[in-house]
């Protein structure tokens, strides 16, 4: 049983841990949690449950369930500190009252999120899970535990091995497919991301063929819950963060990052608290400024 500190949100916290509704890896409600992973120690699958305000139950089962009820607390986003961020400008102070509970979750397999986040590189979230779906079932494994249909990702080695033809198959041009073949090759360096300062670990993500920005950000913020991560070159987040700052919906990385420059070491967490708060860069939308934050007050 761990032990909350504070308000917590399960669903807001973990839901970008699953790969679409139907992912064979990852199930996830407002109350309880249904992961698959791959550690050193062996194949395990955690369960958690937010049992009542205060605290949260979990168990796992396979090889490599004490490791994953150690490591339990970062991917539950119990070791995020969302006290440390104390921001001034008045539109994000009310974001933070919007979103209780929200917290970063950092993952004990990098490689996993890693691998994910190469699936959704330059293609619509509906093609990405479809991959991630079939990657599972065609070349996974049955996941331990009460739930015979939770699967595992493959093992790196037998990513490493796969033929282009049968990444193919499941919906990767060559370019994504050498991707993952080649952080497969070097999943051990990936893994030890975990242990590693935020910027060192971003260094070696980005020395990585196949791993630029966006993929690097993508898996520093998601996967380590590094709360400055910094998501260049992605499709919506420009509108969001320019639209919520000015009224315009302006997709420009740049623009992106003058708003949010003010608020590091947290502009990750800030793009996560605009994420679930529900405002939308409206299509076209004229320019306006509505004061210091559009939305509700």
């Amino acid at each position: 049983m761990l032990t909350l500190k504070g308000p917590y949100r399960l669903f807001a916290t973990l839901h970008h841990q699953r790969a679409g509704l139907y992912d064979p890896a990852c199930r996830i409600s407002d109350r309880a949690l249904w992961r698959t992973a791959r550690l050193p120690e062996g194949p395990v699958t955690l369960h958690g449950h937010h049992e009542a305000p205060e605290r949260v139950v979990v168990e796992a089962w396979g090889p490599g369930a004490d490791a994953a009820l150690e490591s339990a607390p970062a991917l539950l986003g119990l070791e995020d500190d969302p006290d440390s961020f104390q921001p001034e400008h008045e539109g994000v102070v009310r974001l933070v009252k919007r979103c209780p509970g929200l917290r970063l979750p950092r993952v004990p397999d990098v490689f996993r999120a890693l691998v994910q986040v190469i699936l959704h590189q330059r293609v619509t979230w509906q093609e990405a899970t479809r991959s991630w779906r079939l990657l599972l079932e065609r070349h996974g494994e049955p996941a331990p535990g009460p739930d015979p249909e939770l699967r595992l990702l493959p093992e790196a080695q037998r990513l490493a091995r796969l033929p282009l033809h049968e990444y193919a198959a499941l919906g990767l041009e060559a370019r994504r497919a050498k991707a993952v073949v080649e952080v497969a090759i070097v999943h051990r360096r990936v893994e030890e991301l975990s242990s590693m300062s935020a910027e060192d670990a971003q260094a070696r993500l980005l020395a990585i063929r196949g791993i630029g920005g966006w993929s690097a950000g993508m898996t520093m913020g998601h996967g380590l819950g590094w709360a400055d991560a910094e998501i260049p070159g992605d499709a919506g987040l420009p509108q969001l963060v320019t639209w919520a700052f000015t009224g315009a919906p302006v997709k420009d990385d740049a623009a992106m990052l003058e708003h949010l420059e003010p608020f590091r070491p947290h502009r990750f967490r800030v793009v996560r608290l605009l994420q679930e708060s529900g405002l939308k860069a409206p299509r076209g939308a004229p320019r306006r400024r509505l004061g210091p934050l559009p939305g509700r007050r």
